[in-house]
């Protein structure tokens, strides 16, 4: 149900995912693999910021999280 409500907030701040290159998984327990971290934005960020991508980069040394 939480996902649920996650989303439905986004949709009611018009915040759409940013396209992301890199890795595919962005978050390890070392037995699990996920891609749990994103970057959003409004329309309104595109129109100031026109060209706007998120580069997942490697594994983090001191987190389990990939960098964004």
């Amino acid at each position: 149900m939480k996902i649920k409500d996650f989303k439905a907030c986004l949709e009611d701040c018009e915040l759409t995912e940013i396209k992301y290159t890199g890795a595919y998984y962005t978050w390890t327990n070392r037995t699990m693999w996920s891609g749990i971290d994103r970057a959003v934005a409004n329309s309104y960020w595109y129109t100031v910021m026109e060209y706007t991508h998120v580069k997942c980069v490697g594994e983090g040394l001191s987190s389990d999280h990939t960098p964004l």
